[in-house]
């Protein structure tokens, strides 16, 4: 069990890490164009970060 719930936990640390690059790559490329952003779409690194059963 011990193993799965780490695989689980493996995964989901990617698919996160995966949306933070995403969110990174996707506020560089509006940058670069000049394009205005909504206050609320600008990457913030912080909600990836909260600590261990911490909420944001």
């Amino acid at each position: 069990m011990a193993t799965t719930l780490d695989g689980v936990r493996a995964s989901l640390n990617l698919l996160a890490a995966q949306a933070a690059e995403q969110c990174a790559a996707e506020a560089d490329r509006l940058a670069d164009a000049g394009t205005p952003t909504a206050p609320g779409a600008v990457f913030r690194p912080d909600r990836f970060s909260a600590a261990k059963g911490e909420r944001r």
